[in-house]
């Protein structure tokens, strides 16, 4: 079974909390048709204005990164899982993944600020390296600030924030105050990866500031 569902524009205060509210209401409680599933999700340009979309964009990425053409190649690096990967071993993976021919090298979505590899330790190598996304886990607004809109915009490719975790409004604010371009990682939150289909999720990170985000392939159905 398939709906369409149609919204009046002047039903929303173009916030970001009271839109999602309004497109996601209750759908996960609705089990009378089985799993519910967004599937698609058709905008007006009005609300690309209320919210503004990502603040650099395709354009900005391909050249941040030198990306003649798609598809942009990321590799991962996860010092989140062993105390033993000191920031100099990280610097080495680093610099070894971005000589063998890769447009950038992320972080992993679990990274937290460690005693071993420090927020500010890699920031440091993201300026060292523009072209390493080091993620940026925080929870407040003025911490975000304090590492985002203070950086020098040319000396950092991108990072890596954790959108669906901390909430669309706090990253709508984030995409205001940042210098550097925001990736989101899917980050394996249930509700909206059982009730969004990746297309959606991907759009309304985007929609809310993301200028790039990255999810497994396909429809999967494991989160």
């Amino acid at each position: 079974l398939k709906m369409e569902l149609f919204y009046p524009l002047d039903i929303f205060d173009k916030t970001v909390t009271q839109f999602i509210t309004v497109l996601y209401g209750e759908l996960s409680f609705v089990t009378n048709f089985g799993k519910v599933k967004f599937i698609d999700l058709d905008l007006p340009d009005e609300v690309y204005n209320w919210f503004e979309g990502p603040k650099f964009g395709v354009e900005g990425l391909k050249q941040r990164f030198n990306v003649s053409e798609w598809p942009m190649l990321i590799a991962i690096i996860k010092p989140s899982l062993s105390p033993e990967l000191s920031i100099k071993d990280v610097d080495e993976k680093i610099q070894s993944v971005l000589d063998g021919g890769f447009h950038g090298i992320k972080d992993d979505e679990m990274q937290g600020d460690l005693p071993y590899t420090s927020l500010n330790e890699r920031i440091e190598l993201a300026k060292k390296y523009n072209k390493y996304i080091p993620t940026v886990n925080l929870d407040s607004i003025d911490d975000y600030k304090k590492f985002l809109g203070s950086v020098d915009s040319n000396k950092i490719g991108m990072v890596l924030v954790n959108a669906s975790t901390i909430g669309f409004s706090m990253l709508n604010e984030i995409r205001k105050i940042t210098n550097v371009p925001i990736l989101s990682h899917v980050a394996l939150q249930g509700v909206y990866g059982s009730s969004f289909a990746p297309k959606v999720f991907a759009k309304l990170h985007r929609l809310f500031g993301c200028d790039a985000f990255t999810n497994p392939i396909g429809d999967v159905d494991y989160f």
